[in-house]
């Protein structure tokens, strides 16, 4: 196996216990990481949206509909990479 071991050490701590900690370390170097992507909804876009429906509710399959609808046309898909793992919805509206 082509992976480093993994290094432990005595903390010399005992926490008031007759046990000593022990600290271990993993390498990460063999972990692949997920890069995918990630949906951000403009809330304010979604509810200038909804403030923009005058319409009474007939049925609330027809309402549903209106606001999936609303939802999907306020989100936007955006690429996860290595170097940006996450994304904060707050930031990207900056």
């Amino acid at each position: 196996m082509n992976t480093e071991p993994a290094k432990w050490k005595n903390t010399e701590e005992t926490l008031g216990s007759d046990y000593y900690k022990v600290a271990t370390q993993f390498p990460a170097s063999g972990i692949k990481k997920k890069i995918g992507a990630t949906k951000i909804t403009d809330w304010h876009s979604f509810r200038t949206a909804r403030n923009r429906t005058t319409s009474s509710i007939d049925s609330i399959q027809e309402c549903i509909a209106q606001i999936h609808a609303d939802v999907k046309n306020c989100t936007t898909k955006v690429a996860l990479t290595t170097d940006a793992p996450a994304a904060d919805s707050y930031l990207l509206h900056l």
